[in-house]
């Protein structure tokens, strides 16, 4: 079974930290300038973007994964006879208006999304290949690119938010060339 997972190492979380404390001390000045017409003091500044940053790379994270991390091992789905799983990694799928937070399966016969129970809307949705028409790349919100999106035959359209997008389109024609 292979899993896919993205890691950030140190390195990438201390330059994630510093760009977001970097822009929230920008956006902070700035507003508080516009609001008062006067300078902010740089220290206050400078405190409260390390602060933030710190929090947004590093502490949420590790809450996170603290609450979610370890429920989200817990929603692996039940496999039919002779079905055994390849891929998996964390993705969310749009519904409505809530991306709904996840794993995303590949085995030998389907595709499976399993919500974990930290959602509004929780639910599986499985596709077999057969009915998979279509599997497209493409950016979230226009901007990032990792989204997913799956067709069907009968017109439905899944859109995904995952990791390492293109491996995951990779694998997924693989396995619509294998079902044909």
């Amino acid at each position: 079974m292979k899993t896919m997972t993205y890691q950030l190492n140190w390195k990438k979380r201390l330059g994630i930290a510093a760009v977001n404390g970097a822009i929230f001390m920008l956006l902070c000045g700035l507003f508080h300038y516009i609001s008062r017409e006067e300078i902010y003091e740089w220290k206050g500044l400078v405190f409260q973007g390390v602060f933030f940053g710190t929090s947004m790379a590093l502490v949420f994270p590790f809450i996170f994964w603290k609450f979610v991390g370890k429920s989200d091992k817990n929603i692996y789905p039940e496999l039919e006879p002779g079905e055994v799983l390849d891929t998996e990694g964390p993705a969310n799928l749009f519904s409505g208006f809530e991306a709904v937070g996840g794993r995303l399966f590949l085995t030998n016969k389907k595709l499976i999304f399993n919500s974990h129970k930290f959602n509004i809307q929780t639910s599986l949705t499985a596709i077999e290949y057969q009915f998979i028409s279509d599997v497209q790349a493409k950016k979230t919100g226009r901007m990032v690119a990792n989204g997913l999106r799956i067709k069907t035959v009968e017109g439905s359209e899944y859109d995904f938010v995952v990791s390492n997008r293109d491996i995951w389109v990779e694998k997924i024609e693989e396995k619509l060339k294998g079902s044909s």
